[in-house]
């Protein structure tokens, strides 16, 4: 007879573990759903306590309203958006205009005529005396015909003297070019102021003047100096 019950022990103790099982799964199940319920009950708490602490709107008897339906808004037609008018800017090009003025001197060249004539005139004589004896000094200077004075001019002078009180006497002739500044001084050699061979006067003539490219036209110019 024990060997007959024990099999049946066995199945008896695998159906308690079962039930055990099962009893577990409901109450994890239960808990669950508990833990789920309690979320879902606060919330609704939470959400009654918040409508009861909102005071009612005016006119408002505390029923609960119905909440009115949703509003539909009508479309709103944009009007048309006008664009701004752009402006727009033409840049033209910049043309610099350079005048040069050109200033034309006009250079007005008065021809002087070129001196065709020379003439002469003495100055600067002077007597001087050395004891008995004196000397005669004359300075011809020579000029064109616009007044300029000529250098160059070769000039032969007429020398003569009057002894005594007598007659003009010929002497010698001396020539000479004037210098820069158109002049010929002539100067004589020693005379006597006393004697019988005594100079009282001496003169100096022009011959002539070679002067280039003029023409003398002073004739024979003279002058003459007496013994101091």
């Amino acid at each position: 007879m024990d060997r007959h019950r024990h099999p049946r022990r066995s199945e008896r103790g695998a159906s308690l573990v079962e039930y055990a099982l099962l009893v577990a799964v409901l109450a994890l199940g239960s808990l669950a759903g508990l833990d789920a319920l309690q979320t879902s009950a606060s919330a609704a708490f939470r959400d009654q306590a918040s409508e009861m602490s909102d005071p009612p709107a005016a006119g408002s008897s505390g029923t609960p309203t119905t909440a009115a339906p949703p509003t539909t808004a009508p479309p709103t037609t944009a009007p048309p958006t006008t664009a701004a008018p752009v402006t727009t800017t033409t840049v033209r090009p910049t043309t610099t205009t350079t005048t040069t003025t050109t200033t034309t001197t006009t250079s007005t060249t008065t021809t002087v005529p070129s001196a065709t004539t020379a003439t002469g005139a003495w100055g600067a004589t002077s007597s001087t005396r050395d004891g008995n004896r004196w000397t005669a000094s004359a300075t011809l200077t020579v000029t064109d015909d616009r007044g300029q004075t000529v250098r160059g001019a070769a000039v032969t002078v007429l020398v003569e003297y009057r002894v005594d009180g007598g007659s003009w006497q010929t002497g010698q002739s001396v020539s000479g070019s004037t210098t820069s500044s158109g002049t010929l001084r002539i100067s004589s050699a020693d005379l006597a102021r006393s004697g019988r061979s005594a100079v009282t006067s001496i003169r100096y003539t022009v011959l002539t003047v070679d002067a280039a490219g003029l023409r003398w036209v002073g004739g024979s110019p003279s002058t003459t100096l007496s013994a101091p």
